[in-house]
């Protein structure tokens, strides 16, 4: 599903084997950063328990907002928020964490600068932007 959305996929077990499953988060953070890859995750204690990893790297994290409703969910979540996470890529000093919501929005990024973590909530965004009032429109003289 995300690759025929355009994105390029590496997976746990691409990337680290028939050993997946006892690769520690810290080393999957490092191997992101090192590969320069984007992690996206549905482990949401990913950020809490690999802090340092994450402060110490230029890695750049988003996280699912709900890790119980399966790929089935979060596909079509990442592809909607595809826009968004390319725009805070380009955007952002790495490292930082974004967090993709149920909305398939980015809904907030914590950045880590060192010992310092400054979380930034984002706009919730409900659909096309439009201008409210009228247009103001020049009066025609008449001759």
């Amino acid at each position: 599903m995300l690759r025929s959305a355009g994105f390029k996929v590496f997976t746990h077990r691409t990337c680290f084997g028939q050993q997946d499953q006892n690769i520690s988060d810290p080393l999957v953070v490092k191997r992101c950063a090192k590969d320069r890859r984007v992690l996206i995750t549905a482990d949401a204690d990913l950020e809490f328990m690999c802090g340092s990893e994450i402060s110490a790297s230029k890695v750049a994290i988003f996280v699912l907002s709900n890790n119980h409703e399966g790929p089935d969910k979060w596909g079509p979540r990442i592809i909607n928020a595809k826009d968004q996470i390319l725009y805070e890529l380009k955007r952002r000093k790495k490292p930082f964490v974004g967090h993709v919501g149920e909305s398939g929005r980015v809904t907030k990024i914590r950045l880590y600068r060192g010992t310092d973590i400054q979380d930034i909530p984002l706009a919730t965004y409900t659909g096309p932007v439009t201008r409210k009032g009228k247009k103001k429109h020049a009066k025609r003289r008449k001759h």
